[in-house]
């Protein structure tokens, strides 16, 4: 019997991959719109914010405030390093005069760039090995910052990344504190964090397998594991397509359920 069901679950994982193959071969590319980029850019964003603020509090200063605003300046400098790698914009101006003070009040700003690292916690350990750029994150006089993330594969460098500190003189609008996560998904499959798994979710999917899963979050990642056996493949993808097109019950759905037909 045992030998049976080694058997069984073999063919079964044969067919999976075979199967895998094949959806790969016919629809999986790469995704580029920019609503999706943006979506994990400004998770990737947030990420730098939170490290930021963890590390404050480890030096114990206080925390900062994300602001929207700051964050599109922040994004904007970062597609101007892709064209020029310098706190000079492009236009002559020092990176820093891109926060109008007739938007936001401010006494103080500094701004940190980095590239070619792909990650928020290679970057911020890019910014960390730099002693003026260390300085700037644990300066206790900022009390809000914006972070923006650019990436473009033409360029030289991929990867581009923007911090922006500012010391305001008085409180600001619509700023926030920045979480670990970004999305926290409700259920196994639920990648976009709404407690459905829908085509949306398998979209993100697709794109991930495309990018080894590297723009997932932890929670996202174990999410995204809709086989239920610790390790993200081709697979994954199959099983969520077949939950969503109707032909499995449910997920997670291991190998025993496959076997099962539960």
């Amino acid at each position: 019997m045992k030998a049976a069901a080694k058997h069984t679950c073999r063919i079964i994982s044969l067919f999976l991959s075979f199967a895998a193959v094949c959806c790969c071969m016919l629809t999986v590319r790469p995704v580029n719109s920019a609503g999706e980029q943006n979506i994990s850019l400004r998770e990737y964003a947030d990420r730098i914010a939170y490290l930021v603020n963890s590390a404050r509090a480890e030096a114990g200063v206080e925390p900062l405030l994300v602001v929207p605003y700051l964050n599109e300046c922040a994004e904007i400098r970062s597609q101007e390093c892709a064209e020029v790698f310098s706190h000079t914009r492009p236009n002559g101006d020092r990176g820093i005069y891109i926060v109008d003070d007739e938007v936001i009040l401010h006494s103080a700003v500094a701004e940190n760039i980095a590239c070619g690292n792909s990650t928020p916690d290679a970057t911020f350990a890019q910014w960390k090995n730099s002693s003026p750029h260390w300085a700037a994150i644990l300066n206790p006089d900022y009390n809000y910052i914006g972070v923006g993330v650019y990436y473009n594969p033409d360029s030289e460098y991929n990867w581009y990344w923007t911090q922006l500190f500012i010391k305001a003189d008085g409180a600001v609008e619509n700023a926030y504190s920045p979480s670990e996560y970004t999305i926290v998904p409700k259920c196994s499959g639920d990648l976009t964090g709404d407690g459905r798994v829908d085509c949306f979710d398998y979209i993100i999917m697709k794109r991930e397998f495309v990018n080894r899963f590297r723009g997932l979050n932890a929670l996202q990642q174990e999410s995204a594991d809709v086989m239920a056996d610790g390790t993200l493949n081709i697979s994954d993808l199959v099983i969520m397509r077949g939950y969503i097109l109707g032909k499995f019950k449910h997920v997670p759905m291991t190998l025993s359920d496959l076997i099962n037909n539960r």
